[in-house]
């Protein structure tokens, strides 16, 4: 016989779960304090992007998401790139192009959805930005640890 209490019990709660699109994890980090703060918050832009959509917010609201993405997106190769050339890391043109392109990609897509915001695939987008992301951290950026954690020994 089982008991009334356990069939009567209120479940327990699931674990929290965040609701983020892209929820920063410890994997993500590199060691370099300034380039992981850079990279959670590029990933909290990314997050701050999906819930202005999700949300339906305004097309000049998500808008704004997608211009301050945009923005950080430079700031942050901008102050990466410097490390390497201080690291003197020996693929420091190659990842710069990579960082080129990834640029101009945001400026199209942000562009797409200005001209066209009903017509939008935020879904590609979003899967483009979480593919591109996390692969870039994980196996590009990871490559230049070494050289930036060896110069900064120096």
């Amino acid at each position: 016989m089982f008991g009334l209490s356990k069939l009567f019990a209120a479940p327990e709660p699931p674990a929290k779960a965040s609701d983020d699109f892209m929820p920063w994890l410890d994997s993500y980090k590199l060691g370099i304090r300034a380039i992981d703060a850079d990279h959670r918050t590029l990933f909290d832009l990314v997050n701050s992007f999906e819930r202005s959509v999700r949300m339906k917010e305004s097309t000049a609201q998500v808008a704004v998401t997608l211009d301050a993405l945009e923005s950080y997106v430079a700031e942050h190769f901008a102050r990466e790139e410097k490390y390497l050339e201080v690291a003197k890391y020996p693929a420091t043109e190659a990842h710069k192009v990579l960082h080129r392109d990834l640029e101009q990609d945001i400026k199209d897509y942000r562009q797409d959805y200005l001209d066209m915001p009903e017509d939008f695939d935020t879904d590609e987008f979003l899967r483009f930005l979480s593919d591109w992301l996390k692969d870039h951290i994980q196996s590009e950026d990871l490559a230049y640890v070494p050289f930036v954690k060896g110069a900064k020994e120096s």
